[in-house]
């Protein structure tokens, strides 16, 4: 409750220190899902998830609020509401993401000022800190400039539960751009994060950016982690992290560099770097990445990071005929581990886009081998969409293959143009081990949409059945 009170109070300081005016009334926005999910087998253990919420936008500022109850049996549910008894019991029994956001620049001072309170979500900066491993999600990756800071932003009506934050992001205005922009958060599990950053320009260089960021996290064995069994266990305590982040685009390449240290809870700081290099060469360009860091490093999310070093290549081509718009890639990534000895990850990944005139149709594989088992990952996807004047229909199946068993799944959707039915989908799912398959289930969706001139309702319902 004493969060609630905090944003109201908030809301209260904001409109008494500067002009109601400056937060006149935008719209407002509803949201509702539902998802039900039973299995033939035991109709008992049917259970429904939900979700429902409101996000107010004023001029500078908006506000957010969803509730939800995660997956419950149905005849759990009695026994659900009736242990509610205060705001504890209220608060554990419902996912809660509320928020508020107040952006106001006043004249009187040379910055601005982006405050935010509630169930925040962090990237940025501090995603970096929390991750620092190189991604192989994709072969067609554009190199587009990091975002810097935490990059708090308010909780979507169905994200997951996160802990109470407060953020304050200072920006100068456009007759103080030599100041640079500053960034505190903060979580209600005491961790902290600092950054102080500038995107500026050089003689020969596009743009370019800077970066110090600070972290102090709460992180240790709690006894509830299974992770702590397989790997050295070290006490709850505060830990400090600290690191730079440099980008510049060039007219001949585009770089992006990132170090950091964290202290270790076995001794000392555990350094890392991590480096993206992206070469344009006409319809082609080739992006490249580097982390080296030490196999022992515990990052601020707590986990240990066994990499010791990644190195990944990525060509790229980009084809252009006529209505005809071809993309292709490849993406090798070798992956050095410190365990039993050295340990060799690697990846091998295809990505293709094709689009033609209103069809769109997109293609993935990619091939992972484990050096700790000598296990493999064989996985690809595609997805077909096409865009007529009354209507959107789109498809999709991907596969998963290893040495144990073969998932497989299917989806399909159909959108019409102009009707408050904003799509409706089905799909299948299941698995193959030794011949035979296992949990196969069917869903059905529906998507409602509507718009009015200050409000907009978004509605989603799924159904699925497990045999």
């Amino acid at each position: 409750m004493k969060r609630f009170v905090f944003i109201f109070s908030l809301i209260l300081i904001s409109s008494r220190s500067f002009s109601l005016d400056l937060f006149s009334f935008r719209g407002l926005d509803f949201y509702t899902s539902g998802s039900s999910t039973m299995r033939t087998s035991s109709p008992g253990e049917t259970k429904i998830c939900a979700d429902s919420g409101f996000r107010l936008r004023l001029s500078n500022a908006v506000g957010i609020f969803s509730i939800g109850f995660p997956n419950t049996r149905l005849p759990d549910f009695p026994s659900k509401f009736s242990q509610i008894s205060d705001w504890s019991s209220f608060d554990s029994a419902f996912d809660l993401r509320y928020g508020l956001s107040v952006k106001v620049a006043p004249k009187m001072l040379p910055v601005g000022v982006k405050i935010l309170a509630g169930t925040l979500e962090l990237g940025g900066g501090l995603s970096r800190l929390r991750s620092p491993n190189i991604s192989t999600s994709s072969a067609l990756k554009t190199f587009t400039p990091p975002t810097f800071g935490a990059d708090a932003s308010l909780p979507a009506f169905d994200s997951g539960e996160k802990p109470f934050a407060f953020s304050v992001k200072v920006f100068p205005s456009a007759e103080n751009a030599f100041v640079p922009e500053t960034e505190f958060s903060a979580t209600c599990d005491n961790n902290f994060f600092a950054s102080v950053h500038k995107v500026f320009s050089l003689p020969f260089v596009q743009s370019a950016g800077a970066s110090l960021n600070f972290a102090s996290f709460v992180y240790g064995d709690s006894g509830t982690s299974s992770w702590f069994f397989d790997e050295r266990p070290f006490l709850n305590e505060r830990f400090f992290s600290c690191g730079m982040e440099i980008f510049m685009l060039f007219p001949v390449a585009k770089l992006f560099v990132c170090a950091a240290a964290s202290q270790s809870p076995f001794g000392g700081f555990s350094p890392w770097m991590r480096a993206n290099v992206s070469v344009p060469l006409g319809r082609f360009s080739v992006n490249s990445a580097f982390y080296i860091g030490d196999g022992e490093l515990v990052s601020v999310s707590g986990k240990r990071t066994d990499s010791w070093i990644q190195a990944q290549i990525n060509p790229m081509g980009r084809f252009d005929i006529g209505k005809i718009k071809l993309d292709m890639g490849l993406l090798f990534q070798c992956d050095i581990k410190c365990g039993a000895g050295l340990l060799v990850d690697y990846v091998f990944r295809w990505d293709g886009s094709l689009k033609i005139g209103t069809v769109d149709l997109d293609a993935d594989a990619s091939y992972k081998r484990f050096g700790l088992d000598g296990g493999w990952l064989f996985s690809c996807g595609t997805d077909f969409l096409f865009r007529g004047k009354t209507f959107s229909s789109g498809a999709s199946l991907s596969c998963k293959v290893d040495e144990k068993k073969s998932e497989l799944s299917f989806s399909g959707n159909f959108s019409p143009k102009g009707s408050p039915v904003k799509s409706v989908g089905a799909g299948f799912s299941g698995s193959i081990r030794d011949g035979k398959l296992l949990s196969p289930e069917a869903e059905i969706s529906l998507g409602i949409k509507r718009q009015w001139k200050f409000a907009s309702l978004n509605a989603q319902f799924l159904f699925k059945l497990g045999f």
